[in-house]
């Protein structure tokens, strides 16, 4: 097999991806509601649980903020995607029902 090189013929060194580690105090959270806002400067997606009150209303209770450059969070949107194309695949086309008008 051919050594691969970049476009001035240097050889290229294969990076291996860095070993994956959870913190001490990782945490896994189930999020039904999902909001975003941003910046300039930053992306912050809000996770939350959407929960059925006894008034009949319905109410996201946000429990994580995760904040992001633009840049980061167009990686994300571009992995999302590969993965939902990839789950679509072996599962089947994930339908979406149409959202109100706000």
């Amino acid at each position: 097999m051919a050594e691969k090189r970049n476009r001035k013929g240097n050889k290229v060194k294969k990076v291996e991806p860095p070993r994956r580690e959870r913190t001490d105090d990782f945490v896994s959270r189930y999020s039904n509601g999902v909001t975003i806002v941003n910046t300039q400067f930053d992306m912050q997606i809000m996770f939350g649980q959407l929960t059925f009150q006894p008034d009949r209303t319905f109410v996201i209770r946000e429990h994580t903020v995760i904040a992001m450059t633009p840049s980061h969070a167009k990686s994300l949107f571009e992995l999302l995607e590969q993965r939902l194309k990839d789950w679509e695949k072996s599962y089947g086309v994930i339908e979406l029902k149409k959202r109100a008008s706000t």
